[in-house]
This record gives structure tokens, C-alpha cells and sequence, in this order.
């Protein structure tokens, strides 16, 4: 099989795009442990878990993971793989984050929060929450010139900067540490 550069495409572009295919995304991840421990190897590479809130490395696991997996002995506060990314406080499963990050980055012009919606099986609303989590974190590494590469997989990962939340009072959205 010929790949692009063989046919003398210099860039991906609308006929030829690398990465992997959904396919190849559904095999990576086949349920919610893998997904799981994909994040937790991108989070924390050495394998030691390190808090999200401050940092610290004097962290232990919770037997019963709850109300967090993890507790820092340095700030005295529960975390999880979640805890400074975009999934912060959401209740969704890491494997629909997954998917959802993955179809907004591989898509030219972005997803609907329709189509997201119906391939996802969660609200309308949970959907638009979910892309405007996976834009905003987009768009504050582009500007921090840091460039997250899609061809392999998505990688979610962020500061508590790029988590955004709702006001109290308004449906309107805002980047948190700016």
C-alpha cells in the first residue's frame, strides 16, 4: 500500500490524512481499564503518580478509590488522572473522552455536538460541554505554541488553566487561570 509521500503529497490535506483510523482506535482501546491506563502513562511516564493540585510525589492509592483513586500527603487533597485535564469534574467515562477528543481532532472543520451526540449516546448539551472542554484546551496550547501532534493519538492533557467551568449565575463559559 502506498502511503502519501509515495504519491507525492508533501502534507495531509482533504484527500490524504495519517493517523490512525477509528478502527485502529476501538482495538487501542476496548474498554474503559485500557483507556484508563493509556491516560495514566501519559499523565505520570515514570509510573508514579504525582498530585494533580500540587505536584507532590507523596501520594499513595486509596483502597477503595474513593472518593479519588489518590491522595496527596503534601496538600491533603484526592486525585485522579482526571484532575488538571480536560475531563476534570466530569462524571462521563474516560473511553467517551477518548473518542470525543479523537473525532473533534481528526475532523478538518470540527464535529457537530449533533453528530457527537448521536456517535457518543450522551445529551446534546453533555456533547457541547465536551467540545467546548477539548476547544478551549486546543486553542490555549496553540497559543502557548505547544503542538500536540494527533497522528498517534489524542492527548488530553492540561493545567488547570485550560479547565474551563460555568459561571454560577450565567450559561456562559470561561477559561479558568487567565
Amino acid at each position: 500500500m502506498e502511503t502519501g509521500r509515495e504519491l507525492g503529497h508533501k502534507e495531509p490535506g482533504k484527500s490524504y490524512r495519517g493517523g490512525i483510523t477509528l478502527l485502529e482506535l476501538a482495538t487501542r482501546f476496548p474498554d474503559e481499564a485500557r483507556a484508563v491506563r493509556w491516560f495514566e502513562s501519559i499523565m505520570w511516564p515514570s509510573g508514579e503518580p504525582h498530585c494533580g493540585h500540587c505536584g507532590d510525589l507523596d501520594v499513595r492509592k486509596v483502597k477503595n478509590g474513593r472518593p479519588l483513586p489518590y491522595f496527596c500527603r503534601g496538600c491533603k487533597r484526592y486525585f485522579s488522572i482526571r484532575t488538571g485535564t480536560v475531563m476534570q469534574g466530569s462524571k462521563l467515562p474516560v473511553l467517551k473522552w477518548v473518542y470525543a477528543i479523537y473525532l473533534d481532532c481528526t475532523s478538518l472543520k470540527g464535529v457537530s455536538s449533533m453528530k457527537l451526540h448521536r456517535d457518543l449516546g450522551v445529551t446534546q448539551k453533555t456533547a457541547w460541554f465536551m467540545q467546548q472542554r477539548i476547544r478551549n484546551h486546543t486553542e490555549l496550547q496553540r497559543l502557548r505554541g505547544i503542538y500536540v501532534p494527533v497522528d498517534n493519538a489524542p492527548v488530553p492533557i492540561g493545567t488547570a488553566a485550560s479547565i474551563v467551568e460555568t459561571d454560577g449565575q450565567s450559561s456562559h463559559m470561561r477559561t479558568r487561570g487567565w
